[in-house]
């Protein structure tokens, strides 16, 4: 099996999909309330986010996975971090709204750390060049369009790339056509 060169943000090379690394990195980060460098200094954290990506991306170094969270944490921006969990770059504060809280059924979580989501996931990121299909901006996330067909080999015709900006009003057009 040959290794497949992932383009991330950063226009470097990194064997994990740069989205599958972030969305495990805040989710564990939120749980255990420790952001960047703090957070990537625990092993136990490098673990739960190996945990957290599934089988498939098990066998990579602690190392190569702490170093990748440090750097893409740090991205410039205006708040110096790039993958954070509030808008502020900083992390939760006490009294700070999270931007959005979704409850997400087991079933679901397992889904979205199967293989099989990474390959949808991947072929969409190919086909649309990596970006946004509603504003042309680097892709961040993914949109469901539809749920019941989660898990099935139609699933794929369900889900579009989008940036963290467009997911959001897609979610509320998607819900008030549902009304």
């Amino acid at each position: 099996m040959t290794k497949r060169k992932i383009v991330t943000m950063n226009n470097s090379e990194f064997p994990i999909p740069d989205i599958l690394l972030r969305d495990a990195y805040l989710a564990v980060a939120k749980k255990v309330g420790m952001y960047r460098e703090k957070f990537a200094a625990r092993t136990e954290n490098i673990e739960a986010v190996k945990l957290h990506l599934g089988p498939a991306y098990a066998h990579h170094p602690n190392d190569d996975i702490r170093d990748r969270i440090i750097t893409c944490a740090k991205a410039p921006n205006s708040h110096g971090g790039g993958w954070a969990v509030t808008g502020n770059g900083h992390g939760p504060k006490k009294g700070h709204k999270q931007n959005r809280k979704l409850k997400v059924s087991k079933k679901l979580q397992d889904h979205y750390t199967s293989i099989e989501y990474a390959q949808v996931k991947d072929i969409l990121r190919d086909t649309h060049d990596g970006q946004c299909v509603a504003c042309g901006k680097p892709l961040e996330e993914f949109h469901h369009c539809r749920y019941d067909r989660i898990g099935t080999l139609d699933e794929i015709r369900d889900v579009v790339p989008v940036c963290n900006v467009c997911h959001p009003i897609l979610d509320r057009l998607r819900r008030n056509a549902t009304k």
